[in-house]
């Protein structure tokens, strides 16, 4: 009996080891495509990194860039918002000084309406008149374009 339990040992080893085999050789190819791999990622993945780095550095270098350029847009519009502050105040200047000498020569016209009256002519004050009444109405039209206007973008004052 001992000896058909030595040879149940020894089948039983037998088989344990036939299956182990093919197990240990999978084992074995698995272990060297690792290694393969291994040997492939030291070569390829650092040149990746300084071609990853570069590309980070260059993205950087234009995010600067952009951000510079923007500034520049950013005073250019300010720069041109402020003329046309400058053209909107020289603007509104002119047209009150317009006005004012065209009261200051209906003012001085009436002062020589009794004169026109007696000339017969008595048009010349009223003509001044009719030209103030449409100064101050093209004025009025004009306050559309100032600053804060509809029709510029601005906000109603």
């Amino acid at each position: 009996m001992v000896e058909a339990a030595v040879v149940i040992i020894a089948l039983s080893a037998m088989v344990l080891v036939a299956y182990l085999i093919p197990t240990l050789r999978q084992l074995a190819k698995t272990a060297e495509q690792s290694e393969r791999l291994m040997r492939m990622m030291n070569t390829d993945v650092p040149p990746l990194l300084e071609e990853a780095g570069r590309a980070l550095h260059t993205l950087n270098l234009a995010a600067i860039d952009i951000e510079k350029a923007l500034a520049g847009g950013r005073a250019l519009n300010d720069a041109a918002a402020s003329i046309t502050c400058s053209i909107t105040d020289v603007r509104s200047a002119c047209w009150q000084t317009a006005n004012e000498l065209l009261t200051g020569i209906v003012g001085w016209a009436d002062q020589f309406r009794p004169v026109a009256a007696i000339s017969g002519r008595g048009g010349l004050s009223a003509l001044l008149t009719g030209v103030q009444e449409g100064f101050k109405f093209m004025c009025g039209r004009s306050a559309i374009h100032t600053r804060g206007g509809s029709y510029n973008g601005g906000e109603q004052q």
